[in-house]
């Protein structure tokens, strides 16, 4: 008897852990990134804004959508740049618009489609404004994803703050099946070296700065939560 209830447990234990290994194989693996949007603006150049100004199509979850730009366009000293407007999330016959992602003066975009192993798709916009010494400032970013027949925003600009990553601007790749949103900023130093450099705009000589990192937070997907989870590592 006694060698049977422990046979009964043995397998007990082995049911429970297959039954873990296999929630943890069909928990989503992000696996690719990919641009599908990029519209150029550099406060302070003599140049005109660039990059797909006319929109892009692509599919997103096995449907054909637009990301479709609505930017008012002033003339500064001669050129064309960006006074403001919007990005829209559309149907590609335009008959449905889904999301509105709003842009500044002289702000750039960045869209990103990541793709999980398991099929379903996300979308990243990312608006930064960059400046003519080739340094840029994040603005906001907006993470968003279908669900069911509804787009919903998992994660923004105020999730990173609440977070408590510090940055200037942010570096996006997928590691180790995780969204990685890397915080960068400027390092000011008094002279050539930056032994006593600061973050975030604490300066001592605009001069002397260079860019340095200061942490990451990853975002996951939680199937239990149907929603992307997050942690924070700092450097």
């Amino acid at each position: 008897m006694f060698m049977k209830n422990k046979l009964n447990r043995i397998i007990l234990l082995l049911c429970l852990s297959l039954f873990v290994c296999l929630a943890d194989a069909e928990a989503a693996q992000l696996e690719t990134i990919t641009k599908v949007l990029d519209i150029d603006d550099y406060r302070g150049t003599v140049c005109d804004y660039k990059g797909d100004i006319t929109g892009s199509s692509f599919s997103l979850n096995d449907e054909m959508v637009t990301l479709q730009p609505q930017l008012r366009v002033k003339n500064q000293l001669g050129y064309k740049k960006i006074a403001g407007g919007c990005i829209k999330l559309m149907s590609q016959d335009g008959s449905h618009e889904y999301v509105s992602f709003p842009i500044g003066n002289e702000e750039s975009v960045q869209a990103y489609k990541i793709h999980a192993d398991t099929g379903r798709e996300f979308l990243l916009v990312k608006v930064i404004l960059g400046a003519a010494d080739g340094s840029s400032s994040f603005v906001n970013f907006w993470l968003i994803g279908k669900n069911g027949e509804e787009y919903v925003t998992y994660a923004t600009k105020e999730t990173l703050d609440k977070a408590g990553l510090l940055y200037d601007d942010l570096a996006i790749n997928i590691k180790a099946g995780q969204l990685e949103m890397m915080g960068y900023s400027r390092l000011y130093g008094n002279g050539s070296f930056f032994g006593n450099s600061k973050f975030k705009g604490r300066r001592y000589r605009r001069v002397f700065w260079k860019y340095g990192t200061v942490g990451s937070l990853y975002f996951f997907w939680d199937d239990k939560a149907n929603w992307f989870g997050y942690r924070l590592v700092n450097v």
